[in-house]
């Protein structure tokens, strides 16, 4: 086995086979190391052989066309599973490329800020070699981690990643595909919970009658793990920036399209500006193109220079990692890296330092994706206006939070019937403009328990009602503390949304008003230490799987108490069966 070479892999999966390949046939000498004993990760042993929303592009779209050829023609996409593992190593191997599976990654070299070496071991031993150049597409940022990078993970709410599909491969004759259940939250950083958790939640697949169900073959591979740590730099890729800034994006390395793809079933625990999409314009079915800029690439701005990141672990914020997440951007960017890297080599320079003039005409670029995000940035006060009295506002609220005043929203607001769409549309907005001359109107509709819900979302449009109650969690405003309380104990339809979302707008009510936190303090642990107290919501893709939600929202409570000087000790005490993660979770807080 060689000791030096152009790059070093980190991880042979989705990002990692594409980048492989790229900087195998751009003339690098490659090597890669890959815990699994397949190619492909996700994509592969995951079972997730499809794509979401955006076609494949570049080298992974060649995989693709390859695995049609060698196919029954009859053969969907979702059946290349194992044909695709096969693919990836003749096209690897066709390129250079070394690999080495079972390979355990143990630690870096590091010499001011770069990696110098890499030591791993495998069936064969214990190894190390060297390479001006690596890429880390572990997915879970491993070799960042190993090599000091600073890094970041979840939400800033409570860090907690998003959902995880506890995924079963299926079969029908010589097709493989994937039963791709949701299954509640994991931490894949803490052992041994993260085993448990995986145990735990298999029950997700159980049904009444097996015989339906015969074409179930065995746990895929690869758990679906949509979210890990990530890149930490100076500088993130993140979803204000992205809504902020229409003009071109500065060194594209791949353009996304997708909507911004929540599993999150505990929205409220999610940031303000997430949920202002979310919730209170109800966007979560709005596809978007994303132009993902180099520099999220690059962990340079994180302390490693001669690292690149192909994988979830992009240097993104939580929220935009909702979007930037899927499998044809993990080809792309791992196309991107894998070029990059092999200039670098080539050049002996560091990786930033290759001119984006050098490779950018080398990268399947898609900027037409971008066109269509004009549906959100709309100027035209007359379109906006008509768009808020209609039953299809969300495009005209998001536009409104930007580009029309605030005095022009409370005339059109108060020239609008009590109860109109255009009166209540407009008392949103200005919350999210963190105006409160609409509270009154949006505490009527929160006491009405206002049960309209949008149509311009394929999916997911919210009841207006609870998105009320967001809104005016937005502004904090001290007059609206009895709203909260009454939404609190809400019961019937829609109750886990109302008491949730009370929750979380009575923590931001504490946090802006130290006076009040006393009384919310009490309100709050009259739900948390009461063991009777449960509250359940539906995980996505199951068509009738509910999870207990009320420990992750004890736990909140719990630490925003804490925050408060204000420790419960007795909330923990008050679950009955929480899961490994739940327990982990009510340790930490209580």
């Amino acid at each position: 086995m060689k000791k030096h070479y152009d790059c070093i892999i980190a991880g042979f999966g989705t990002a990692g086979a594409v980048a492989a390949i790229a900087a195998g046939r751009s003339g690098a000498s490659v090597l890669v190391l890959e815990r699994n004993t397949c190619p492909g990760g996700t994509h592969t042993a995951g079972g997730v052989c499809w794509y979401y929303m955006q076609k494949p592009v570049g080298i992974m779209a060649e995989l693709d066309r390859i695995c049609k050829e060698r196919s029954p023609e009859s053969a969907p996409t979702a059946s290349f599973a194992e044909l695709k593992k096969h693919i990836i190593e003749e096209e690897a191997a066709k390129a250079g490329v070394e690999v080495r599976y079972e390979a355990a990654i143990s630690r870096c070299g590091m010499e001011n800020g770069i990696i110098r070496e890499i030591f791993w071991t495998d069936p064969e031993g214990d190894h190390s070699a060297v390479a001006p150049c690596f890429i880390d597409a572990t997915g879970d940022a491993l070799l960042c981690e190993l090599a000091g990078a600073r890094l970041s993970h979840g939400r800033a709410s409570d860090g907690q990643f998003q959902p995880f599909t506890n995924a079963m491969l299926v079969g029908s004759g010589c097709k493989v595909g994937v039963r791709n259940f949701d299954a509640g939250r994991i931490d894949q950083y803490r052992e041994p919970e993260y085993s448990r958790t995986l145990l735990e939640t298999a029950t997700v697949h159980l049904c009444d009658d097996f015989a339906a169900h015969r074409d179930m073959l065995a746990p895929a591979d690869l758990p679906g793990i949509r979210e890990g740590k990530r890149l930490l730099t100076d500088h993130p890729y993140t979803l204000e920036a992205f809504f902020a800034d229409s003009a071109p994006c500065e060194e594209p390395v791949f353009y996304a399209y997708t909507n911004i793809d929540t599993h999150a079933n505990d929205m409220p625990l999610e940031s303000d500006l997430f949920g202002e999409w979310m919730i209170g314009c109800s966007l979560w079915g709005c596809n978007l193109g994303f132009p993902v800029p180099r520099r999220t690439i690059s962990a340079a701005g994180a302390g490693v220079k001669n690292l690149l990141a192909a994988g979830r672990h992009l240097a993104v914020d939580h929220d935009t990692g909702h979007a930037l997440r899927m499998n044809s951007l993990m080809g792309g960017i791992g196309e991107a890296a894998g070029i990059i890297a092999a200039l670098a080599a080539k050049k002996g320079v560091l990786p930033d330092e290759v001119a984006y003039a050098e490779f950018a005409a080398l990268l399947p670029l898609t900027p037409e994706v971008t066109e269509g995000n004009a549906i959100i940035r709309m100027t035209d006060e007359n379109a906006i206006r008509a768009e808020l009295a209609s039953d299809r506002p969300g495009f005209a609220q998001w536009s409104a939070r930007t580009s029309v005043p605030a005095a022009t929203l409370i005339r059109w607001m108060n020239e609008a019937a009590p109860g109109s769409e255009l009166r209540r549309h407009a008392a949103m907005v200005l919350a999210m403009k963190r105006n409160p001359a609409g509270v009154d109107e949006l505490c009527a509709m929160v006491r009405e328990r206002d049960a309209y819900r949008p149509t311009h979302s394929r999916k997911y449009n919210h009841a207006r009602g609870y998105a009320a109650l967001f809104c005016l969690g937005l502004l904090a405003e001290k007059k609206t503390l009895p709203v909260f309380r009454e939404a609190l104990i809400s019961d019937g339809e829609c109750a886990y949304e109302y008491q949730t979302h009370a929750i979380a707008a009575l923590v931001k009510l504490g946090n802006r008003n130290p006076e009040l936190r006393g009384e919310i303090a009490q309100l709050l642990l009259t739900r948390a230490g009461d063991p009777e107290w449960r509250v359940v919501a539906r995980l996505k893709g199951t068509q009738s799987e509910m999870k207990r939600m009320d420990p992750i929202f004890r736990a909140y409570i719990a630490a925003a108490l804490r925050r408060w000087g204000m420790p419960a000790p007795e909330i923990a005490a008050s679950v009955t069966k929480p899961d490994a993660y739940e327990r982990c979770l009510l340790e930490k807080w209580c």
